[in-house]
């Protein structure tokens, strides 16, 4: 095979204009993190810590799905462990509730 451009790029990149960067207020309004991310972070550190804890995998703590519940709960209301147990379940909350309930960032 011939070293170069491959030829089914040929016209597709002659004559185009050069791409342009989108404006600074744009991409500094795509990098601020949301409550969401604060609250996905501080869930997602909660479970690392339980799981090892307990030695266990992540996913045995809390799976994605769960987690991603949580995360869901908490950004749209404060979260109760009432919400926790809808959840995970009664033992589950029985154990880490009060815990994921701390682990959360206050509220703004």
């Amino acid at each position: 095979r011939p070293a170069g451009r491959s030829p089914l790029l040929e016209g597709l990149l002659d004559g185009q204009e050069p791409a342009v960067a989108p404006p600074e207020e744009v991409v500094a309004r795509r990098s601020l993190p949301t409550p969401a991310d604060h609250v996905a972070q501080a869930l997602h550190e909660w479970r690392r810590r339980a799981a090892r804890a307990a030695a266990v995998p992540e996913s045995v703590v809390c799976n994605d799905r769960e987690l991603d519940a949580l995360v869901q709960a908490a950004t749209t209301r404060t979260l109760t462990i009432a919400d926790i147990e809808e959840v995970l379940g009664p033992m589950a909350t029985r154990r880490h509730g009060d815990r994921i309930l701390q682990s959360l960032p206050p509220s703004p």
